[in-house]
């Protein structure tokens, strides 16, 4: 390192020795000693900027790297250590062109592609992060954490598969790494894969017992599952690691509502908007759950506080959800035909607006529930429902294939009965003697129902039918089933008591 012939200057040596046994000032006097002789030695910059940066001194340290870099333009080791200077200086776009420069230097070293992705993932660039941690991969093909970050790029990226795919290859490489084993319960988590979500977030937590985001998706999945009671144990476990998490208040509160425990729910609600008041989705679930308890006013103010700070799908959401509003227990009919007005008025309003909703089962729920309540004809209104959802969801508008087609002379007329209460429940109950006197000789008699709607009763309810179907969960994907077993007649039970049909 040293300017002239011969030994390295000794002022530097002394400099190098006090940085390494932790006497910075020491080392700092010695270091600016040094410079003030030989200004332009990059090597000797760029030690006294690595001081500088393990300071806490990051500006002054981005200072120095900048002038070795000036220094030796050409040195791919010290295009790195300037960007790393202007990356920990929160200069994240500046550090991303000295990465891309240090690539261009060195485009055989996998480390710089690896540090250039991380700095593009951290930027939420994530096709950029993508197409530089491949690059690095195909250098070093047992980087893990270019496979792991790839895997995280991916998710991002909302490119669940792909997300998978490099996490199974950073398990190959170490299985023993809790990280990729959580990572993997969230990319199957956002695929719906619950069976294998919950598999990788056991394993993860065995590895990291601490992990407060681990219990908190856990217990997302296991919610998801159906099973809200287990789900609470989770993210409380995960509440007691990290209290007061937003998230995690956020899906108790959910569980709490499907326990139908829908006060506890609302003061989750309300704790989790306390805190963050923009997160729209907790106070559009808010507004639900203020619905069900019959606090309409409550919940319409909840819905309205979405629809004000935001124009997206949710806002669409809460806007049909609030115009739908009716007490669940009116106090007169005059109140009923006050309500009935404004349902009429508002859902005009929302058909002459231009509104989308990606998903109407999981955020509209059953559009009208109260309305048989009422003691009145309804019809008008469904039609109106009805006509507000297409506008909304166009795809909603959707004919089974065969329906175009001429129908050829069948032995049986095929019927099917569809709904999520074909069990122990008043609807099964009360269908299930039509699902078995229907006459087998003019009828074949199938019955179908979404995943996770079965009991003991629904066995005996399936064993009166010809045939048993469990639809998929999505509408979307459960109708095409349903249409390509090319029924005759279908029958719906239970019409606006729940979601799915």
């Amino acid at each position: 390192m040293a300017k002239g012939p011969g030994a390295p200057d000794p002022e530097l040596l002394s400099a190098m020795h006090f940085h390494q046994s932790g006497r910075v000032a020491d080392a700092e006097k010695k270091y600016l000693g040094y410079l003030s002789r030989f200004p332009n030695d990059p090597a000797a910059r760029s030690q006294y900027g690595i001081l500088l940066s393990q300071s806490g001194r990051g500006f002054e340290a981005v200072d120095q790297f900048e002038i070795a870099v000036n220094a030796d333009p050409k040195s791919s080791v010290l295009r790195s250590y300037f960007a790393f200077s202007l990356r920990d200086a929160g200069l994240l776009e500046d550090a991303v062109e000295h990465f891309v420069e240090a690539t261009r230097l060195d485009p055989k070293s996998p480390q710089n592609y690896f540090h250039l992705g991380n700095a593009l993932l951290k930027l939420n660039r994530f096709q950029e992060a993508i197409d530089t941690y491949v690059t690095c991969t195909k250098l070093e093909k047992t980087n893990f954490g270019a496979w792991l970050n790839l895997g995280l790029s991916h998710f991002r990226n909302s490119n669940y598969e792909e997300a998978i795919l490099s996490y199974q290859k950073a398990r190959e490489l170490n299985r023993n790494a809790a990280s990729v084993w959580l990572n993997l319960g969230d990319a199957y988590l956002a695929l719906k894969d619950l069976e294998q979500a919950e598999k990788s977030y056991r394993k993860g937590l065995e590895l990291a017992p601490q992990d407060a985001d681990g219990w908190a998706n856990l217990g997302t999945a296991i919610l998801e599952k159906g099973s809200a009671n287990e789900a609470m144990d989770y993210l409380r476990k995960s509440l007691s690691l990290q209290p007061d998490a937003p998230k995690t208040r956020f899906e108790i509160a959910r569980a709490l509502h499907v326990l139908k425990r829908n006060s506890e729910a609302e003061a989750e609600y309300r704790t989790v908007l306390e805190k963050n008041p923009g997160l729209t989705i907790a106070a559009f679930n808010l507004g639900i759950v203020l619905a069900d308890q019959g606090k309409t006013s409550e919940a319409m103010q909840a819905f309205q506080s979405v629809s004000a700070i935001s124009d997206d799908s949710l806002a669409a959401c809460a806007e049909v959800r609030s115009a739908l509003l009716v007490p669940v227990i009116a106090r007169s009919q005059d109140e009923i035909q006050s309500y009935r007005e404004k349902v009429i008025s508002k859902l005009n309003e929302l058909i002459s607006k231009k509104i989308s909703i990606g998903d109407p089962q999981s955020q509209i729920g059953t559009p009208g529930f109260y309305l048989a309540y009422q003691g009145k004809n309804n019809r008008e209104l469904h039609c109106l429902i009805a006509q507000t959802m297409m506008h909304a969801v166009p795809d909603l508008v959707w004919t089974a294939p065969h329906i175009q087609k001429p129908r050829p002379n069948q032995h049986r007329i095929r019927v099917a009965f569809i709904s999520a209460h074909l069990k122990e429940h008043t609807v099964g109950r009360i269908t299930a003697g039509l699902i078995e006197h229907l006459d087998c000789t003019r009828f074949e008699v199938w019955v179908m129902r979404p995943s996770g709607s079965s009991d003991e009763f629904s066995r005996v309810i399936d064993k009166m039918a010809d045939v048993a179907v469990e639809l998929p969960d999505d509408y979307r994907l459960a109708r095409e089933v349903v249409g390509d077993k090319e029924l005759d007649i279908i029958y719906y039970p239970d019409i606006g008591m729940e979601p799915f049909t």
